[in-house]
């Protein structure tokens, strides 16, 4: 995204790709633990540190999902969730929200 839309005439969301980050996790906590969840995916170890606080490598991320198997009803469907440190994230309204901060983005900068 920075390095298509920053060149563009009115960019006011920093002058590198750091600065750009800050500016996301500035408009969408939620924001911060996507990337740090892609970021331990992607290096295995967060070794330069966390941006959301308490996690210290990939296996303090995790992906945990449940389903009520027995008795439960029958349109009951798997949650999946983002475990950092002691905290508990769903996973599908955290992803919404980035979603959601992305879309905004898009249509009030007119980014095509």
């Amino acid at each position: 995204m920075f390095q298509e839309f920053s060149s563009q005439p009115g960019w006011t969301f920093g002058k590198d790709c750091r600065a750009f980050q800050k500016y996301l996790e500035g408009k969408c906590p939620e924001f911060q633990i996507i990337s740090d969840a892609a970021n331990s995916a992607k290096h295995l170890v967060l070794d330069r540190g966390s941006r959301t606080g308490g996690v210290g490598g990939a296996d303090h991320i995790a992906l945990y999902g449940s389903m009520c198997i027995s008795g439960g009803p029958i349109s009951s469907v798997p949650t999946l969730e983002i475990l950092v440190g002691d905290k508990v994230y769903p996973l599908l309204h955290t992803a919404e929200q980035v979603l959601s901060m992305w879309h905004k983005l898009f249509v009030e900068n007119k980014w095509d």
